[in-house]
């Protein structure tokens, strides 16, 4: 075995997985390459782990076949990308059957181009959903250690879920930097040009224009935190505060002066793509320490005189899911299960009401048990304090298939007092800070339901796509499937309706990205209301209730 790899143990194998491996063909692994000189990697898929292995990782078998799929044979592709080696094609198919190892190998004949630690990074995806990524590290010139880094996601059924037109994969480079890699009708590569100080001033510049557009006023009122139709006039304010934050925003990360021609054609391309208005896209983001809000990035001309559209926005036309690539999400199916029932957890702060002087919480209450009623099979279980919360999310039994909190939100980051633990749900008698989950509700006490966690986080004002960092990889850690949540401050009022909206859609079985994108448009048709750009998607957006749940006359549970 070469120095620097770890091999996987075949006792520790799940019998549900295979290995994806890599292996340098007619060469000594421990002996270094040599600049100049050609050499072929070969990746494929196996029963068990492979001795030649220079690198390896576990995969699921529901990575590559649905149970009730009558596919006998997948075809996975393996994507490339370096800039230590030539690589005469960096993309190769790879055919696997339901068992047993790949039919072919993916292999890629390059040549070193410099002496020393030379890297190649490789990804695996399907139509462009990504599985996973090898990032390996080869000594050139003299001997070294093999360094290898797997990251990874169980897509689950993978025939069930919808081909991606567009895949974004972001993870931290050299010197403060991102490294970007784009799988799509264009494959590329690129250093961005923003560091992680940078990205967190954007992001910040971006979260200040939406509370100037919340706390915007007109006469004696504020259209945006005191309801849901929305003047004309401030419409139009929206539209043009949002455009240039988004517009900046954009910028900073692609086409920065600093930022390299690479970069630059990155942007254009999604661009490109995005503005296209014969098409919608399918849009996934693989990202890792990279917390962008996506659907406010603004693809447009802001200039003075420009023609400013709410189209122009990423998230006002295109379906956009967002998959962390340092946790795994668990092998599942994209659809939750309702039959014989469907569990939702309602966990709300019942104190906003009495603080905002509003009946937002009521609200949800009358609603919730109305749906319970009108909807077969769903079973509503409510909980409003601190300790309720805890102890389902501590309880190895808890058949939450469906957690939707709405509550205040608290977002701390590196530099705070207490770092991103410190950061927290508030319940109504208090908050539950993510290092209080962590010790008390651990995430090896997995959640059986795999919820889809809605985070509903109204008012916060503390709260940042910061705060995501720590609760989407606790919440994933956990078993859960997904995580739909408010990038920062949303008014009360728009939280509530939104929800209500969003889980009439979802219930009558329209997909989860589906169902989010027709609620952006449908608030800003009808109520010339843009604010459903502020929620994000961390989750597969095939994400769906089978069998649908149409609402109809009869008796399930009420609210107890």
């Amino acid at each position: 075995m070469p120095p620097g790899h770890s091999p996987l143990s075949l006792d520790e194998q799940p019998q549900d997985r295979r290995v994806f491996s890599a292996e340098l063909e007619d060469h000594t692994p421990d002996a270094p390459l040599q600049v100049g000189a050609g050499y072929t990697l070969a990746f494929g898929i196996y029963p068990k782990p492979r001795a030649q292995a220079i690198a390896q990782a576990l995969v699921l078998d529901s990575l590559l076949h649905s149970p009730d799929s009558d596919e006998s044979v997948t075809e996975l592709t393996v994507q490339v990308d370096t800039d230590d080696f030539r690589v005469f094609d960096r993309s190769r198919p790879l055919f696997v059957p339901r068992s047993g190892r790949s039919l072919n190998k993916a292999r890629f004949d390059f040549v070193p181009l410099r002496n020393g630690p030379a890297t190649l990074t490789a990804i695996v995806h399907r139509e462009g959903n990504f599985i996973h990524q090898l990032r390996i590290v080869l000594p050139v010139g003299a001997p070294g250690a093999i360094e290898v880094k797997s990251t990874g996601r169980s897509l689950g059924a993978a025939e069930k879920l919808t081909r991606r037109d567009l895949m974004l994969v972001l993870e931290p480079g050299v010197n403060g930097t991102y490294e970007c890699r784009v799988i799509g009708p264009v494959a590329g590569h690129a250093t961005l040009p923003v560091t992680r100080e940078q990205l967190a001033d954007a992001i910040e510049s971006a979260r200040a224009a939406i509370g100037q557009v919340v706390e915007q006023t007109e006469g004696d009122t504020y259209p945006f935190s005191d309801g849901l139709d929305i003047p004309k006039v401030a419409e139009r304010s929206a539209l043009q505060v949002l455009a240039r934050a988004g517009a900046r925003l954009f910028q900073k990360i692609f086409s920065a002066p600093r930022g390299g021609e690479d970069a630059r054609v990155i942007g254009e391309g999604l661009q490109r793509m995005a503005t296209d208005g014969r098409h919608q896209l399918q849009i996934q983001v693989v990202s890792h320490d990279f917390p962008v809000p996506w659907p406010l990035l603004y693809l447009g001309d802001v200039r003075p005189g420009a023609d400013l559209s709410w189209d122009l926005f990423l998230g006002m036309r295109h379906v956009i899911e967002c998959i962390p690539s340092r946790h795994g999400f668990p092998a599942l199916d994209v659809e939750i299960a309702s039959h014989p029932q469907l569990s939702v957890g309602v966990n709300l702060n019942t104190a906003i009401d009495k603080e905002l002087n509003g009946d937002y919480v009521a609200c949800q209450q009358t609603w919730w048990s109305e749906t319970a009623l009108s909807r077969p099979r769903v079973h509503v279980i409510p909980r409003s304090l601190r300790d309720e919360v805890l102890t389902a999310l501590a309880d190895n039994e808890c058949a939450d298939q469906i957690f939707y909190l709405y509550c205040h939100a608290r977002a701390k980051g590196r530099g705070d007092p207490g770092g991103i633990d410190a950061s927290a749900l508030e319940l109504t008698d208090g908050f539950l800070t993510l290092e209080q989950l962590n010790l008390d509700a651990p995430t090896n006490a997995r959640l059986p339901g795999n919820p889809l966690i809605f985070l509903n986080a109204c008012e916060s004002a503390e709260l940042s796509p910061l705060f995501y960092d720590g609760f989407v990889p606790y919440f994933m850690s956990k078993g859960a499937r997904g995580v739909i949540g408010t990038e920062c401050r949303i008014p009360a009022r728009f939280a509530t309706e939104w929800a209500q909206q969003f889980f009439d859609r979802f219930l009558d079985g329209v997909p989860l990205g589906e169902a989010v994108l027709g609620l952006r448009r449908s608030f800003l048709e009808e109520h010339r209301n843009p604010l459903g750009l502020i929620y994000a998607v961390h989750c597969d957006s095939d994400t769906v209730i089978a069998p649908a749940l149409p609402r109809h006359a009869g008796h399930s549970q009420e609210w107890t």
